[in-house]
């Protein structure tokens, strides 16, 4: 028997969208635009397996916020940085939209459940669009992750934000799927000191996305 020919809609035969992978890094882990806010994006444009484009975005928000001790990015924070590289965070917001309108996809771990709402808060800041006309963009890896962790696939005609919401609130004690387990499980290596830098986590989700496209007929 002859084998079937490949899907080349699938995405990982995919060699002419652009894949815009996005990472916000904030203040603390609340979701209310009073109290938290980015201090960090990181961008990072890929395009047939190559980062064609990276950027880091500081904000500089004039003391509005104040880092959380136990916050996992504190240790890469530094004020006197933002001070001397940190952006209007309207010129932040702006420059984020204008490569997310540049995107096929836009590409996040944990992104519908935490940075989607870091974006919806700058939008409702900053922009008179909609947030939600974007959501149709995103590929969130972690709930590609619990997919893959619960042996379940993406059905043919399935809109993959409609699989993937699948997924959102679905909780399993002992079920892992953030990055460090992540990376470990696909043998990525990873220097602990690094992560919950923007551009650090970005390079290890594009690595894991890489993987997960040959485990998902998404």
């Amino acid at each position: 028997m002859s084998e079937l020919p490949p899907d080349l809609s699938l995405l990982r035969h995919n060699r002419t969208s652009k894949f815009l992978y996005l990472d916000f890094e904030t203040y603390n882990l609340c979701l209310h635009r009073d109290f938290n806010a980015p201090w960090q994006a990181g961008l990072m444009m890929v395009q047939n397996n190559q980062v064609i484009d990276t950027k880091e975005i500081l904000f500089n928000w004039k003391g509005k916020y104040e880092m959380s001790a136990d916050n996992p990015s504190a240790k890469h924070y530094s004020e006197r940085k933002i001070q001397e590289q940190g952006v209007r965070p309207v010129d932040g917001f702006n420059s984020i939209l204008k490569e997310i309108e540049k995107c096929d996809y836009l590409v996040g771990h944990n992104f519908l459940k935490f940075d989607i709402f870091i974006l919806k808060e700058l939008f409702a800041l900053f922009s008179i669009k909609d947030y939600k006309s974007y959501i149709p963009k995103i590929i969130d890896t972690k709930c590609l992750a619990l997919a893959i962790a619960l042996n379940c696939n993406k059905s043919i005609n399935e809109p993959l934000t409609d699989f993937q919401f699948r997924f959102l609130n679905f909780f399993r004690k002992g079920l892992k799927t953030n990055l460090s387990f992540l990376s470990k499980e696909y043998g990525i290596e990873v220097k602990e000191e690094e992560t919950h830098s923007a551009i650090n986590d970005l390079k290890i989700n594009i690595q894991i996305f890489n993987k997960q496209k040959y485990q998902l007929d998404i």
